[in-house]
Formats: structure tokens, sequence, C-alpha cells
């Protein structure tokens, strides 16, 4: 029997009939489905495999779509969720619902003709955020899209680690966080994973790739299991820390993944390097709370109070020269490298202790440090060879505690605090409380 039905409505009609739903610990609610068929890419029907369904802070967008006899739709979707859209050459891409516009080409089911054809997204408008329960199904289909109120939709696809973890934990009787999980148990997942990607997620990818881009050697996309974490904190594309607890081999461990993150640069110190590598660590193994990380960064502040300039520099390179305009004057547009290897060579001229120290030539990395403005050059910035900080300076400049504070500490922990959400927290300003904590 072909008819339509609510998702939601479908979501409770099982739970009546004694179906059972599993509940994942990030919130969904997930029916296994059998018997259920569901109209898909090419006017075919499809098994239902998965109903699911969550509680989401997530915004909402509703589209009005209007073939061109007339014949209009609308679905309601979060904005981060997949839909079909026909690009220019009338290829169907996935596109997150926010990134679509009015005038978008979209595929339609009209029931009466039994075709799919061609639809333009009319109207697009912005719902705000729900509190409702949203809903997905998976279907059991390659393409892994389906007609939802006779648009094109992408499904969801529970691959997820989280799943299989809490499989094991019930069956197992196994605690609930990964890295206190027996060695056994942790190589048993990674076997489960590593069989998933080697056979299932590869063989998904050779058939994409024979089907839409009918290459005969399909085996040159290839997906091997590199590692298996429990916590991160991910700030943006490729800038991220995660523990991994099992590694290629397969082996067990406990270490933290940094990538692209400023404690793994070159052109950070190594005391600087240590208050930040605490934060990580203390949030993701230690499970820091927002207190915790207010208390460490102002006790962090109070150490780099008692640190030498040297400590706490840049490594740059000096890469670009600018014309001097005179002592302590430079061309328009220099760079703050250039002025301060330019400020440093002068000084140390006027000086006459040029025969002590080395002159920054265009090419050598160097040491770059804010210092307070109040000196007797009124200059703002300094450079020096690494490892020859003049010991005359220290009579004439002081470091700018807290510009450089700023600079190599808390600028560099904004994606951090975006991404557990933490407050903004700047010790040179705030006390270990402020109202919101009362």
């Amino acid at each position: 029997m072909e008819k339509y039905v609510q998702i939601g409505s479908l979501f409770e009609e099982l739970v009546s009939k004694g179906a059972e739903v599993k509940t994942r610990g990030d919130g969904y609610e997930i029916i296994d489905c059998s018997g259920i068929d569901v109209l898909g890419l090419g006017a075919k029907f499809r098994g239902l495999k998965k109903l699911s369904r969550h509680k989401t802070k997530k915004k909402m967008v509703r589209f009005s779509v209007r073939s061109g006899s007339g014949e209009e739709r609308s679905i309601e979707v979060t904005t981060d969720h997949v839909c079909m859209v026909y690009d220019k050459d009338h290829f169907l891409q996935n596109l997150a619902a926010k990134d679509i516009s009015v005038g978008d080409m979209v595929s339609m089911y009209i029931h009466d003709e039994k075709k799919e054809i061609i639809g333009y997204v009319v109207e697009k408008k912005n719902l705000g955020p729900t509190d409702l329960w949203v809903y997905d199904l998976e279907v059991d289909d390659d393409s892994h899209v389906y007609y939802a109120n006779d648009i094109l939709v992408h499904n969801s696809q529970f691959v997820s680690i989280r799943a299989v973890t809490d499989m094991m934990v019930e069956k197992k009787g196994l605690p609930n966080e990964l890295i206190d999980w027996p060695d056994d148990a942790k190589l048993e997942l990674w076997n489960e994973l590593s069989g998933f990607v080697k056979n299932d997620l590869n063989g998904f990818v050779h058939d994409l790739a024979k089907n839409w881009c009918h290459t005969e050697h399909p085996e040159v996309i290839n997906y091997e299991l590199e590692y298996i974490g429990d916590k991160g904190i991910y700030e943006r594309k490729k800038r991220y820390a995660v523990r991994k607890i099992l590694v290629e081999g397969p082996e067990i461990a406990n270490e933290i993944k940094f990538s692209g993150l400023e404690l793994k640069r070159s052109n950070v110190s190594p005391r600087i390097k240590e208050f930040l590598s605490d934060i990580y660590h203390g949030t993701i193994e230690r499970n820091w709370t927002e207190q915790d990380f207010k208390k460490y960064l102002s006790e962090a502040y109070e150490k780099f109070l008692k640190l030498d300039i040297t400590d706490v520099a840049f490594w740059k390179g000096y890469n670009t020269g600018r014309e001097s305009m005179g002592f302590l004057s430079m061309a328009k547009g220099s760079t703050a490298i250039a002025s301060a290897c330019t400020y440093y060579n002068q000084i140390v001229q006027k000086l006459k202790i040029g025969k002590k120290y080395d002159q920054i030539r265009v090419g050598n990395k160097i040491r770059f440090s804010y210092i307070d403005p109040q000196n007797r050059y009124g200059i703002k910035y300094i450079a020096w060879p690494d490892g020859q900080y003049p010991d005359e300076f220290r009579e004439i400049f002081r470091l700018d505690q807290a510009k450089m504070f700023e600079k190599v500490v808390l600028d560099p922990l904004k994606g951090f605090m975006r991404a557990t959400g933490f407050k903004d927290s700047d010790p040179r300003k705030l006390a270990l409380g402020d109202i919101d904590d009362i």
C-alpha cells in the first residue's frame, strides 16, 4: 500500500507497535526498520533501514519549490541538512540547506504522473532555532537519497563509532569511557572498525568511482583506518587536538595528536607552548570546566609576568627589507618585522656596540617582541638575532607584558574558547569569578 505519512507520525506508530528504540550517547533515538519502503531516486522504492529523531537547538529553514507546471511543495529542515541540487551541468550535488538559494533547481516527484521533474526554489524562509524533535531516516540504497514531501533530500547515514562503542559497552559490560577499556576490548573495536573501512566504506567509494567517474581503476581511491580517538577539541578544519586511543598496527596508545595549533608551530617559544599544552591536556584528559580553565589562565599569567623577554618572544623570518628614512624612521608600508629589525641595527650602532652583536640582514631568522613604548626611543617593538639580546637593551626597554600575553597566549586560544564554549577570559582584566558565576 502506498501512502503519504509524516515522519514523526511514522516514528510514533512504530513505537506503539512495539518497535525497540535505541538511544545513542549523543541523544539520538533510533529504530531499526524492515518491511517499509521509501520513494527514492529514479522513482523507485527503497527499503527503510533506520528511522531517527533527536532534540536540537539548530536553526530551521523552510523551502518552497515550484515546477514549471505550477506544482508546489515545501519542506522544513535544519540548516545543515543536505539537500540535492542540480548544478549547471545537470548533475545532482549535495548542498547544505543554508547554502541553497532561490532559483536553485531540485528534483520533484509528481505522484499523479508517476515521474520526476525539475522544480525551482521560489522561497527560502529562515525559521530560527527549534526546541522540537527533528527526524531523519536512512534508506538501503547507494544513492542515500529519498523524497520528502516530493522533494529529493539526502538521508542520514549512521556510521558512528559511538554506535559501535555503545553496543560493546552494553553487551560486554565495559566502562563507558573508551580510555578505561581493557586492551583486548580496544583491539576488538579496532578490528571491527577496520573491517568496516576496508570492506564497506571502500566498497561504496569504489562503486561510486565506477558509476560516476567511469573509471576502470576505482581502487586508486582507498581509505585506511589511521587511529581511533575518544575526545577532541575541533576548532576548525585542520586545526584540532584529539586523544588517540589506538593507532595503526594496531597498537594501544594514549596520546594527544595536535594539528594546526600554535603549540606545534616553530615560531612559538617553548615556555609558551607549555602553557598552551597544559590547557589542551587539562581539558581533554582531566575534563576541565570553564572555572578550571580560568583558574589555570590566571596562574599562567602570574608566571608569565616573571618570564624574560627571550622566553616569550616570537621566532620570525626577516624576509623583506624596507628603506629607512632616517634614524628609527621607516618608509611607508614597512612591516613590523622590517621596522623592528631596522630599529635593532640602528640602535646597536648608536650605542656603539656593533662589535659585540651581529647586524640583522634580510634572510636571517630573528626574535621579535613587543616592548613598552614608554622608552627613550618611543618604539613599540624590537627584534634581535637569536641568542644575542643585548644586555644594554635591558636598561632601555621593558617587555610589554600585557601585549605579549595577548599575542602569544590569548590570541591562540580564541579558537579553543569557541570550540569548548568557554567564555572569553582575560586574566589581565578579570578576577577569577564574574557576575555570571554567581
